[in-house]
């Protein structure tokens, strides 16, 4: 009998309240970078990370960003990059959607 490999894949965000800032601190351990749009800028925050569970020493980053009112963050699925075109976007096309 053979065993399908198993494939993780995680994100964890936070944020924090600094008094009328937020203080958002996230990591991808496979999945799509968040996208941060500011006032200033609109731009994923991070570094990607190995798959959890695929290879034997996993790499990640953090990314962190200060958000006030009026900021977004948006978290999305992998099943919006991976579509192939035209119904799917590359990470730049998605950054430019949310940027408006």
């Amino acid at each position: 009998m053979h065993e399908k490999a198993q494939i993780a894949v995680a994100s964890a965000s936070g944020a924090t309240d600094d008094g009328g800032t937020w203080h958002l601190t996230s990591t991808a351990a496979g999945h799509p970078l968040p996208i941060v749009a500011t006032s200033a800028r609109t731009a994923t925050i991070g570094r990607p990370g190995t798959l959890l569970g695929v290879l034997d020493e996993v790499a990640t980053t953090t990314g962190e960003a200060d958000l006030r009112p009026g900021d977004v963050v948006v978290l999305y699925t992998d099943g919006i990059t991976d579509l192939p075109p035209p119904h799917g976007l590359v990470t730049a096309e998605l950054v430019d959607l949310v940027h408006g």
